[in-house]
């Protein structure tokens, strides 16, 4: 697997933009040595200065990928870089004095290296993957009542988090939508699928290998919730939008994001919600000849 670039966007939605409230998500993307990994975060509306939150918990993220993602055994990784993450967060927050409250911020990232990758949900959004015939297949993560699980929870908060949501660990409580869209422009049939709550606190997590396809894997997205709610733009259907790259040179996805809101703004407000958006570009030919 040759890891081609990466590049990531944060967008302001129109209701922060018109209440005078800052951009709460945020991303971030890194490519170093041998190891490429993209972030975003999304910080909680109700939330007390959660863009500070969606930053710490993206850069804290960063550091863990940096310290984990080519030395830890594949089975350890994902708890390793959580671990590491809230020591770091944990240590930020004492020494800039922050409230809890701050740290109510989503995140999902995706990390790979020559061998392969892993894609992370902790919380709501959007992942996707997009195939050099065209073909993109995304998943759309929900929590039951717009309640997600938030990674920084302490220990009381998650009792409290378990006791909201109905406090039965085997409830289903979080579920995914998967949507297929084809290279004759058609989208599939939705299909939904239902995780209990342990599974959707312990989070969501894809393994992806080393193995060529028939149909090669080009580019990992993935989006903050505020992809599905575009004035007027089906969520699938802004996910592919975004995923039409005319150009990969430089910021490829933020070129793109900002070409697709603009076109979304002519029928309607764009973004209602904040964006957050990481994109790696991949190639898993194998080299050929001698």
């Amino acid at each position: 697997m040759k890891i081609l670039g990466t590049d990531h966007y944060f967008h302001i939605g129109y209701a922060h933009l018109e209440a005078g409230k800052p951009c709460q998500d945020y991303a971030w993307s890194e490519m170093g040595g041998e190891k490429t990994f993209a972030i975003v975060s999304d910080g909680c509306s109700t939330g007390v200065h959660t863009d500070i939150g969606a930053r710490i918990m993206t850069l804290a993220t960063a550091a863990a990928l940096r310290k984990y993602c080519c030395t830890a055994p594949r089975e350890r990784f994902i708890e390793d870089v959580k671990i590491y993450r809230q020591k770091i967060i944990s240590e930020s927050m004492a020494l800039l004095a922050l409230p809890d409250q701050v740290m109510l911020a989503t995140t999902l990232f995706a990390v790979f290296t020559p061998e392969g990758g892993v894609v992370q949900v902790d919380g709501d959004g959007v992942v996707a993957f997009k195939y050099q015939s065209g073909r993109v297949e995304m998943s759309r993560f929900e929590w039951d009542e717009n309640t997600p699980f938030y990674p920084a929870y302490s220990e009381a908060d998650v009792k409290r988090f378990v006791e909201a949501h109905g406090n039965d660990l085997e409830q289903e409580r979080f579920r995914e939508t998967r949507v297929t869209y084809t290279p004759k422009g058609s989208f599939s049939e939705r299909a939904e699928y239902h995780y209990s709550l342990r599974q959707g606190m312990a989070g969501v997590t894809w393994f992806v290998p080393n193995i060529p396809y028939g149909d090669e894997l080009e580019y990992v997205a993935i989006f903050t919730d505020g992809v599905t709610q575009v004035d007027g733009i089906d969520w699938n259907e802004a996910v592919v939008k975004f995923l039409s790259f005319k150009s990969v040179a430089g910021e490829f996805a933020k070129r793109r994001m900002q070409s697709g809101i603009k076109e979304a703004r002519k029928t309607g407000k764009g973004p209602f919600d904040d964006i957050g958006y990481a994109v790696i570009r991949l190639d898993t030919e194998e080299p050929q000849g001698g």
